[in-house]
Formats: C-alpha cells, sequence, structure tokens
C-alpha cells in the first residue's frame, strides 16, 4: 500500500519532509514545499537505506512507522509501560543505555515491553528514585550521568566516572562549538573551547565557515561526532537604530520545535545578559539549517549587536569574550545539572 511518491501534494508531504530535514536529510533548494519531488524521493530513498528498507523512495506504511520511530529522541517525551506499547528511537536508546549501566532491558528493539520497564524501575530503585517505571525528567538526568559511548570502556568505566565525578558535570561532554568569520566570535569561541577542556568536557571545534556557506555540512559533521551540544556564536547586525543585546535561538519551524535546545538557549541567554550586563533580548524559534540539521540540541549565542555603539563598545572591553564564554560554561553545567 502506497501513501506518497512522486508527483504528491499536501500537508502529509510537508510532514514527511519536515520529519525527514529533522533527521538530516537535505531536500535541496526546494526545502518544505508540500511537493514530493526528486529530492523529497531521494531523502526517502537514503533514509530506507539507513533503516534497511526496500529503497523504493515511496511512502508507505512501514516507511512512515520506520520515519515515526526515528522522530523520537531519548527525551523529546515521557516513557513508560503502556498498551499498546511505546515505540521509536527514544525507546531503542533508553534500552541501549539501561544495557550498557548495567540493567537488562533485554533485546535492543524500540519496543517498551515489560523488560524494559524491570529494567528502568531496577535503575530508579537503585538510585534512590521513585520506581514508578516513567522515564521523565528525573530519571533522564540520572540516565544521561550514566550514559556511555562504545569508547568508554565498558561497564566498568561508566561506574568508575559515575563515583569520580559529581551529578551533571561537563566530564567527557563533547560540545561542537561553531563560530561565524568576526574576530569577537573567534576569541569567544576559543575562550570556550580551554574552559571546557578544564572542565574535562571534549571540545570539537567545526571548520570555519565563509558568509554564504552550507552550515547543514557543519550540522553533518557535528552529527558524525556524536556531539552531545552544538554552540554556534556569531554577532548580530541591525540596520534598525537602537537594536542591541543578546539573544539565543533555538530550532522551531512553526510545527515542531527542539525543547532541549530551548532549555538550553534559555540558561546561555540569562547566563551571558547577567555577566556582561547586556539588554536581554529572550530566546528565538527558528528555522534555520544549523538548527534544523542536528541532532543534539543546537542554540546560535549572539551576545551583542555590533551594528549598536553601545554593544560595540562592550565587545572591545577587556575579556569580554571570556566572559561570554565563561558564562557558556555555566549554562552547561546548569542544564545538566537541573
Amino acid at each position: 500500500m502506497i501513501w506518497l511518491k512522486i508527483g504528491s501534494r499536501g500537508r502529509e508531504v510537508v510532514d514527511v519532509q519536515t520529519r525527514l530535514l529533522r533527521l538530516g536529510y537535505e531536500l535541496g533548494l526546494p526545502g518544505v514545499d508540500g511537493v514530493f519531488g526528486p529530492e523529497t524521493e531521494r531523502a526517502v530513498r537514503l533514509f530506507q537505506q539507513k533503516r534497511e528498507q526496500e529503497p523504493d523512495g515511496k511512502i508507505g506504511p512501514e516507511t512512515w512507522r520506520e520515519m515515526v520511530d526515528a522522530s523520537y529522541k531519548l527525551g523529546d517525551r515521557q516513557l513508560y509501560l503502556m498498551e499498546p506499547p511505546l515505540r521509536g528511537d527514544d525507546v531503542r536508546e533508553l534500552q541501549a543505555t539501561l544495557n550498557n549501566v548495567g540493567f537488562n532491558a533485554g533485546r535492543v528493539s524500540g519496543v517498551l515491553g515489560k523488560q524494559t520497564n524491570k529494567a528502568v524501575r531496577d535503575f530508579q530503585r537503585n538510585l534512590g528514585l521513585d520506581a514508578d517505571g516513567i522515564v521523565g525528567d528525573t530519571t533522564m538526568q540520572a540516565l544521561d550521568n550514566f550514559k556511555m559511548r562504545v569508547s568508554s570502556g565498558g561497564i566498568t568505566g561508566v561506574w568508575d566516572r559515575a563515583v569520580m565525578q559529581p551529578a551533571g558535570a561537563l566530564h567527557e561532554r563533547r560540545i561542537a562549538v561553531d563560530h561565524a568569520v568576526d574576530d569577537f566570535s573567534r576569541d569567544v569561541a576559543a575562550s570556550l573551547a580551554t574552559l571546557l577542556a578544564a572542565e574535562g568536557a571534549k571540545p570539537l571545534k567545526l571548520p570555519e565557515t565563509s558568509p554564504g556557506s552550507d552550515e547543514r555540512e557543519l550540522a553533518a559533521l557535528a552529527n558524525q561526532a556524536e556531539a552531545d551540544i552544538l554552540l554556534r556564536f556569531e554577532t548580530a547586525v541591525s540596520e534598525e537604530p537602537g537594536v542591541r543585546g543578546s539573544v539565543c535561538e533555538f530550532f522551531d519551524n512553526g510545527e515542531f520545535f527542539s525543547a532541549r535546545s530551548k532549555t538550553l538557549a534559555s540558561l546561555i541567554q540569562n547566563e551571558i545578559a547577567s555577566a556582561l550586563r547586556l539588554f536581554d533580548n529572550g530566546v528565538e524559534g527558528k528555522n534555520l539549517a544549523i538548527l534544523r540539521a542536528t541532532r543534539m540540541p543546537a542554540v546560535i549565542v549572539k551576545p551583542v549587536v555590533e551594528s549598536d555603539p553601545r554593544d560595540a563598545e562592550i565587545m572591545v572591553r577587556p575579556g569580554a569574550a571570556e566572559a561570554v564564554a565563561a558564562a557558556t560554561v555555566t549554562a552547561l553545567n546548569r542544564y545538566w545539572e537541573d
């Protein structure tokens, strides 16, 4: 049964295109236009290949189910035992994480059944949490602190790190750092990398971009590096007189937004505005390539408006770039501790 294919149009196609973009697949110049054209078909084929399906470039029940499953990342929603069972990539990640830290969730199937529920309750009980089997914010924070990568040395390494470091520490967090071509942003990124390394984190410096370059390539690099966070720093410019102050941007396309990116953006915005006594413009949702194509929380940080004389004066103050970097580190610590 085929639902969508070349030539299909409408809101269903918009939904498919939006999901593909959020999963990191490119749609070319047409973008999300509601028309199932060659670029959308190509993205569907790539998705099907990755999910080990027949790459026919068409959307039927199986491909749609896989696309919905892939749309969920761990932390996007509460997970618990129910009938019919919850399924998705977030469940797969939950099962893999529990198995990696020593709690038997069974086969990594992407379906939340009784074995996974038992593993969640055992994990909660061992950490002194309410063993209700619900993976909400509190359990997610605990899991985040125990999450490990294949290169971490196995279960012994996980428990060793848990003993040696406080909850929420930046130790071994992989932070992708990007910046615009202006000197202030470059200085902020360099200072941040130094501070992150001092905290035991792993800063990942992305290649410097020139105006007009394809930022989706940067997002792809961050995805390939399995970064935990992506941060981009740039100074803002406005032709309107009087526009000044800091703003942080997160992904929002009007239908979907990244809740974890918004949380991180708010924390960074609060810390930077307070540290430099900047005019606080809050956070804004933007549908930009570098925010849309990442698989991890991503934030664009714009500390100042360089075209405003008051902000321009702040930029040249000794230690201003270092203050932005230090405020960002404080926000990152709060992000994993709160």
